[in-house]
């Protein structure tokens, strides 16, 4: 999370393997929550606290799927954003 946005924006990992969103934004809050804003299933998947700069959160994907995801304090910032979990072949 960086200058409002999410850097990387996409990310391809395994199932199993976890990502870490860090606040690198100043004295912004952000979060990482699954969905889209208005979603009835909105964080059913992961769904941070506010995170404060130099804060973190981790969530490890049991499943393969794309999750796309958002921040509630700056919807903004949900452009494309997305974890993208491959099966193992």
């Amino acid at each position: 999370m960086r200058s409002i946005a999410f850097d990387p924006v996409e990310i391809t990992i395994g199932v199993g393997e976890s990502v870490t969103w860090t606040n690198m934004d100043g004295f912004i809050p952000h979060t990482a929550t699954s969905g889209n804003p208005g979603d009835d299933d909105l964080g059913a998947v992961f769904r941070s606290a506010r995170l404060s700069q130099g804060a973190t959160f981790t969530h490890t994907f049991s499943e393969a799927g794309e999750f796309v995801y958002f921040c509630e304090v700056h919807p903004v910032m949900m452009r494309d954003a997305k974890v993208i979990v491959q099966a193992e072949e």
